[in-house]
């Protein structure tokens, strides 16, 4: 059958890699290639640098270098999978219309070649969930800045992250419904993407709000970002806005399991986050238990006003003395320069201290 097949395939790429040397030499070439082009999108930019500075030194805040590329040879993948890759404490999850006792039957013969190790794979790191005010630039002559503002923000299991997600649907997660949208984008045409959003992770996630404006329209875009977030801290959100959020949170519902892949990948993901068995269940039920309260009191418990990390991407030399007169000293991250069509490993870019 099909999903014999299927299974003959999936248990020999697994157990039995190849890591065929022409692949793996065209795949070293595509991702040095990928890192030497990416700080050519400002976006990107502003992605991985908010990264580093929200999570330094833990390894969730680390890019891939032309260094780290570099070094990689086929035996290093050859031997991390055979270090790694093991039957201890790993989970495999079928999706479809099979039965257990069959499934089971067909696994059987591939799982026995899959022999524990009896090695228990090391931990990662915990990350701290630490606050600091930073403020950050890039200099890069682009037409646009991009700004990204936020912190840490909580853990899947965290039982806030309900009235969080509410709270960021009314404050910029929301599309054209959003405050942020509505001030920035339609009322000061300053931007025309703006959004917030909120993360939860097994590790913290991070909390904060995205940006894409003209550059001259950077100083009051900072400033209509940083007024928003103290609105919804400092004053109960309006009934409507609230119905509206909820509404919308469960009638999108439906869509986080519309293929069998989305099925498949939250419930492993749910389970390594340690979530309960009926954290779907309880889902909808717990969105529609959110009150104008709770989305005042996340707002101010997990928004840190006092350690927001800024970061702005894009010509910030036209508007630093501008910005830094009303909202403090920037540091600033330098980019390396690989040069064009050199392959040879540039300078990783680092933070300024």
């Amino acid at each position: 059958t099909d999903f014999k097949n299927i299974l003959d395939l999936f248990f020999e790429v697994a157990l039995h890699p190849r890591f065929d040397p022409s692949r793996f030499d065209l795949e070293k070439k595509n991702a040095l290639e990928s890192i030497r082009r990416r700080d050519d999108d400002a976006a990107g930019i502003a992605r991985r640098k908010f990264a580093n500075i929200v999570y330094r030194p833990h390894p969730e805040g680390n890019e891939t270098t032309m260094e780290t590329i570099g070094s990689i040879s086929r035996d290093n993948l050859i031997n991390s999978h055979r270090k790694r890759f093991q039957p201890d404490g790993s989970q495999l999850l079928v999706v479809g219309d099979v039965d257990l006792k069959t499934l089971e039957s067909m696994l059987s013969p591939y799982l026995a070649q899959w022999k524990p190790t009896g090695r228990k794979l090391v931990d990662p790191p915990k990350v701290t969930r630490e606050f600091k005010a930073e403020r950050y630039f890039v200099q890069k002559s682009v037409p646009q800045v991009k700004i990204r503002i936020g912190h840490k923000s909580i853990k899947l299991s965290n039982p806030d992250l309900f009235p969080l997600m509410v709270m960021d649907r009314i404050l910029g997660g929301g599309g054209f419904n959003s405050r942020l949208m509505k001030r920035i984008r339609t009322e000061l045409g300053l931007a025309y993407s703006v959004y917030s959003w909120i993360g939860a992770d097994v590790f913290y996630s991070t909390i904060g709000v995205d940006c894409g404006t003209k550059t001259e329209g950077s100083v009051q875009s900072l400033r209509e970002i940083l007024s928003a977030i103290k609105k919804i801290q400092d004053q109960p959100v309006s009934n409507e806005e609230l119905e509206l959020a909820r509404n919308t949170i469960v009638n999108q519902f439906v869509f986080k399991f519309a293929t069998r892949h989305q099925v498949a990948s939250r419930i492993l993901f749910f389970e390594q986050a340690g979530l309960p068995d009926d954290f779907m269940e309880t889902y909808l039920k717990a969105i529609e238990a959110v009150t104008v309260k709770d989305v005042q009191r996340v707002a101010r418990e997990y928004f840190k006003s006092d350690g927001l990390k800024i970061l702005l991407v894009g010509d910030f030399a036209k508007v630093r003395a501008e910005i830094e007169k009303e909202f403090g000293s920037f540091k600033e991250i330098k980019l390396p320069d690989y040069g064009s069509g050199s392959g040879k490993a540039g300078k990783s870019a680092s933070l300024s201290r």
